[in-house]
């Protein structure tokens, strides 16, 4: 069935962090996406989002797209905070006409990430959250006395980070992950996380087995 493939790339300040940064993991799996839902037939397009929706792509099918979608990809950059609710809220008067949206970011968001997600349901798109993580910035070991920065705000906290603290952290993440799943769950949205150390094809391929839609 022919449908409206939406791709929204994050590209705020902290999809550059990480080994490789996640960026170019974001950049690699919506392309490899984006191509597949063009062989398919479907008209694909997208934006990219950061505190507001950014060089969006409008939509298209065919060979054309495909070059299209990898320019689109190819220029992305990443800077400033991230607002995903008001950059769906952007999207959804932009792109109204409903179809498959696949938000890949790390859904680091210091306004929250529910309230985007749901405008979403809400409104009658099909989601996809592909939630993508440095393997780093779920490990942290005990330092010490730091000074942690927040890369998009430029926000500085001191701290000690000890055993103590490295355990509450890891605590706080498993809910953090369990709150989202819930989330999803109770939309029927599809949530899939991963980290820049699986191979992306791998990921992919588990991507369309979870999504039957997509293929």
């Amino acid at each position: 069935e022919e449908m409206n493939v939406y791709l929204l790339v994050d590209t705020s300040r902290s999809m550059a962090e990480g080994t490789p940064p996640k960026i170019d993991y974001a950049k690699k799996v919506a392309a490899a996406l984006g191509y597949i839902g063009l062989k398919n037939l479907d008209r694909v397009g997208g934006s990219s989002f950061a505190s507001a929706l950014q060089a969006p792509l409008t939509l298209g099918r065919g060979r054309k797209q495909i070059l299209s979608l990898f320019r689109f990809l190819s220029k992305l950059s990443c800077k400033g905070e991230t607002n995903l609710r008001s950059a769906i809220h952007s999207f959804t008067n932009l792109f109204p006409h409903p179809g498959l949206v696949i938000i890949v970011s790390d859904l680091f968001d210091p306004a929250g990430w529910r309230a985007g997600i749901e405008e979403l349901a809400i409104k009658k798109y099909q989601l996809l959250v592909i939630h993508i993580l440095d393997p780093q910035e779920l490990n942290p070991e005990p330092w010490g006395d730091v000074a942690l920065n927040d890369v998009e705000s430029g926000r500085e906290r001191r701290l000690l980070m000890d055993a103590d603290m490295v355990r509450r952290f890891r605590a706080e993440l498993t809910q953090y992950f369990r709150e989202i799943e819930t989330v999803c769950a109770a939309h029927r949205i599809d949530y899939l996380r991963t980290t820049t150390k699986t191979p992306f094809d791998e990921f992919v391929l588990q991507t369309l087995r979870q999504v039957s839609s997509v293929t």
